[in-house]
């Protein structure tokens, strides 16, 4: 997360920013941070009295965030009078009834399902590869689609992986999209990605890809390749494939299982529920004798993937419902900056350090720091640590300038993003899923 303390002397902060826009665009953590007394509260607060705020997506938090997402909505709703409207195309039942407690039951919450979208018939056929098929095996398949000017997508979960299917289809017109990218370039990726649309159609081409692809891009490409995932990661991955619905196009969603290291970003470690399991034994079944699945059917699926597990005893959930009130406790109430920021977490396990790769800063010298901000990349905390020993530059392998951003010499390109070779890894002793972090 970027430090707002940058702009404290920059005025024209206060009258750009987002907050005082009528219509303001930001993420999820921007109004969590509210609730934490940091990051420009108190101006966040005060636009979001009587505010209407959208929040999409809303499945695919983890549990902790949940609990901060419920947490906020309460607090907001009593003590501010917002209002909510909470959108996802996969909402297992067990959310919603904890979306509508606390938006004040069912006498103020209103369901709002799409029928009309609902009772169309499926308009992507879903098939499931056997375990023993690896993404690799299946290379011979997804060149031929591309040789025939199909648009494939190709999605994996880690970054590494997708890097390295990257240099595995050399030959081909591809491109590679995930989130070691400095904000600048995953930017110009996303508009790149969204010209292919018109300029190639009809031709190759091969989009790889992380989780990231499932809330951030309106694609519409002929065949998704994905490795195994949550049931309703799955589901947003797979509107990426014929999303305009044209009946007489052939399009198909390929699930292949998942690599070992998947379960560790995946599986809760503290429970016995196996959430990749699951969903692909579903997923199995009911193609077997439906292989086209509408809309309604993958609501179904998501119910049966996740009947077993009860969000509200979760311990991360319960700590994140709980977290907002103890920092109040801390004496903060609506008027006390909390003075540990470093302690403020929005995302589970997320721990993570902006760094500036050290091949821009003879470009940003002198510039702003709106500017360097848009060099930034984020990268987890022990990799960070590992990195700046083996650095180049000077300082230890690291220059922080005037602004406070921290320039490192690491591998980075247009192409791959911020990588790391296997060496590396070894070398500092790296569990390699932290490197994809």
């Amino acid at each position: 997360m970027i430090s707002q303390q940058l702009f404290i002397h920059d005025f024209n902060y206060l009258r750009e920013s987002s907050f005082f826009k009528s219509v303001t665009v930001a993420s999820v953590d921007q109004i969590l941070t509210q609730g934490f007394n940091v990051g420009w509260w108190e101006l966040k607060t005060f636009h979001l009295y009587r505010a209407k705020v959208i929040i999409d997506e809303i499945h695919t938090y983890a549990p902790y965030t949940l609990g901060l997402i419920i947490s906020t909505i309460q607090y907001l709703r009593e003590n501010f009078q917002t209002e909510f409207f909470i959108m996802t195309a996969t909402m297992p039942k067990q959310l919603q009834n904890l979306l509508v407690e606390a938006l004040g039951g069912q006498e103020n919450a209103t369901i709002i399902p799409d029928r009309e979208l609902l009772e169309e018939k499926g308009r992507n056929l879903f098939s499931v590869r056997e375990k023993s098929c690896t993404v690799d095996s299946l290379k011979l398949e997804i060149e031929n689609h591309l040789k025939q000017g199909k648009k494939v997508l190709l999605v994996v979960n880690t970054v590494d992986e997708a890097i390295r299917l990257y240099d595995a289809y050399k030959g081909f017109d591809r491109m590679c999209y995930h989130s070691r990218y400095i904000v600048k370039h995953r930017n110009e990726k996303e508009k790149l990605i969204e010209i292919f649309e018109s300029e190639k159609e009809g031709e190759g081409f091969l989009l790889i890809a992380t989780q990231v692809v499932e809330v951030s891009l309106d694609i519409d490409y002929d065949y998704l390749y994905t490795e195994n995932a949550p049931i309703d990661a799955i589901i947003q991955r797979a509107g990426r494939v014929n999303r305009k619905r044209n009946s007489e196009k052939k399009t198909e969603v390929i699930v292949f299982w998942h690599r070992p290291v998947c379960q560790k970003i995946y599986e809760d470690k503290n429970s016995e529920f196996s959430v990749l399991e699951k969903t692909y034994h579903c997923l199995e079944n009911i193609i077997e004798f439906n292989p086209r699945l509408s809309e309604q059917n993958l609501i179904e699926l998501v119910e049966e993937v996740y009947q077993d597990q009860k969000i509200e005893e979760h311990p991360s959930y319960i700590e994140g419902l709980g977290a907002h009130e103890a920092i109040l406790r801390k004496s903060c109430l609506y008027v006390k900056d909390y003075d540990d920021e470093k302690h403020i977490l929005t995302r589970e396990g997320l721990d993570s350090v902006s760094i500036i790769p050290y091949q821009f800063y003879e470009l940003l010298k002198g510039t702003k720091p709106k500017e360097k901000i848009k060099y930034e990349v984020s990268i987890n905390r022990r990799v960070y640590e590992a990195v700046k020993k083996n650095c180049k530059n000077n300082r230890n392998g690291l220059f922080i300038d005037k602004d406070g951003f921290e320039f490192i010499d690491v591998p980075y390109s247009f192409k791959k993003g911020l990588y790391f070779e296997p060496k590396d890894i070894t070398k500092q002793n790296l569990d390699p899923l932290t490197v994809n972090l």
